[in-house]
């Protein structure tokens, strides 16, 4: 109730700063500091990788939608969690590594995190500059389902949650111990502390294990918002770097925050983050869009005829309606649609304009399909492919899609739809000369073919055709 009064009406990331400046507060708490402190000498991880893995739980457990954190995290909590610590405890044992490993298998890099089919292709450029690489596939049935081409320098990784950790008997012991002193320091510091425990041991076992038994050079993931920065400190251990790949503009929500990698490769230098203490990035390097490579350069060379041409072309985003997952903002559905009615207005106006509007493959709403019925908006077929469709058109603008930016590697101009610039969840670092706050400013920003404004878009994205050839250059200097 307290938080929700706190927050009350404000936007997105005033709710963050107020959020944040709670948790830092709370990890100030002795009590947590010491559990924290315990932990380090325990395991031989720094204190502050320990607080920022916990802090990132922490915010995680905000819903949004209800205004309030999770009950995982309260300390009414602790009962029942004390029962799952067991039964983790169970697991582990039962299912722990039977043979001590002889063999330690080597690569120059590992490609992790992968979870679809359509993950595996994207990286088909960079398989074939490398000779040596592994693949870490997150879910069993890909393997069974999905054949990817293998050489003689691939392997395919896949390592399940709670099995196959080297553990001991001294593991047992600490466990056991820990048992105890999660109930004595969650009545103390009045949160749940086995939620948190218990997330971070399992990294921590998963990670541990994993690293004994493959060593990599370099690890490398698709999803910089998934990052874990007690994977990253195992990976140091053996002297390993990490790296995480831009795939989204950045968002001012949950995900934005406690990342961590060596190195972020990033679509332009206009999209470097600023430091924070809420991400630990060492280096930001501009190589272009990973998804534009694989989705546009690969498939532009044959023209897709059946693919029609825009005057206008909006590009939506999942879950942005009013109502959905990322409707966090006191403004934010009264402005979504704002910018669904500028497309309406630009198209009966001028009813001899193709307007169209293109959702993700994988969207699974209608909202805007059922708002654009009856008007001059076209509501494209989501299957088709959304890079050949941005090619073709003449004007592209979105709500926040990050395809408005890929774009300008080929110095197609792009805009934002921002109503009043109140689109602070996903405009506050872009630049108000790419962004379009008023209806009036959309029809002549579209019609004034020279626009005024100059900035140099490849300052937003380097051309994306060698992205990965980049990323493999930059490995191959380190």
């Amino acid at each position: 109730m307290i938080i929700k009064k706190l927050l009350g009406d404000k936007s997105v990331v005033e709710k963050h700063k107020i959020l944040l400046g709670k948790i830092d507060k709370i990890f100030k708490n002795k009590f947590i500091i010491r559990y924290c402190k315990k932990l380090s000498e325990d395991l031989s991880i720094p204190e502050k990788e320990i607080v920022f893995y916990f802090k990132k739980n922490y915010l995680a457990a905000y819903n949004f939608k209800k205004e309030k954190f999770e009950n995982k995290i309260l300390i009414f909590s602790t009962i029942k969690y004390f029962f799952i610590n067991l039964f983790y405890i169970l697991i582990i044992f039962v299912y722990k590594k039977k043979t001590k490993i002889n063999i330690v298998k080597k690569y120059d890099l590992l490609i992790d995190d992968v979870s679809d089919p359509l993950e595996v292709t994207r990286y088909n450029n960079l398989k074939s500059y490398s000779k040596n690489y592994a693949l870490r596939v997150n879910k069993i049935f890909f393997l069974n389902k999905y054949k990817v081409k293998k050489n003689k320098f691939e392997e395919i990784i896949y390592r399940k949650d709670y099995h196959s950790y080297n553990l001991s008997v001294k593991d047992l012991l600490f466990l056991i111990k820990m048992t105890y002193l999660n109930i004595v320091f969650s009545c103390k510091a009045k949160i749940n502390f086995y939620y948190f425990f218990l997330k971070f041991i399992n990294d921590y076992y998963f990670y541990l294990s994993f690293f004994e038994e493959y060593k990599f050079k370099h690890v490398i993931s698709s999803r910089h918002f998934a990052s874990n920065n007690i994977k990253n400190y195992m990976l140091k251990k053996n002297n390993g770097k990490s790296y995480v790949i831009q795939k989204n503009i950045y968002q001012e929500n949950i995900n934005c925050f406690f990342q961590s990698a060596d190195v972020l490769f990033i679509f332009g230098n206009k999209m470097k983050r600023n430091k924070s203490l809420y991400f630990t990035y060492k280096k930001q390097i501009p190589v272009g869009s990973f998804a534009m490579e694989n989705n546009f350069y690969g498939k532009i060379r044959k023209k897709n005829k059946k693919v029609k041409k825009f005057d206008i072309l909006c590009l939506g985003g999942n879950q942005q309606y009013p109502g959905g997952k990322f409707d966090n903002d006191y403004n934010h559905a009264q402005n979504y649609i704002k910018h669904l009615d500028w497309l309406k207005q630009i198209s009966f106006e001028y009813p001899e304009l193709k307007v169209g509007f293109k959702h993700h493959t994988n969207n699974k709403n209608n909202y805007e399909k059922l708002f654009f019925k009856n008007s001059n908006v076209v509501y494209i077929n989501k299957k088709l492919n959304s890079y050949d469709l941005c090619y073709k058109a003449t004007f592209l603008c979105s709500w926040a899609s990050t395809m408005v930016i890929e774009f300008f590697s080929i110095n197609k101009r792009g805009f934002f739809l921002d109503p009043n610039y109140e689109n602070s969840q996903y405009m506050k670092s872009i630049d108000k000369k790419i962004r379009i706050n008023t209806y009036n400013k959309f029809k002549k920003t579209f019609f004034n073919k020279k626009n005024k404004e100059t900035i140099n878009l490849n300052d937003y994205c380097v051309n994306s055709k060698n992205t990965s050839l980049r990323i493999f250059n930059y490995l191959l200097n380190k």
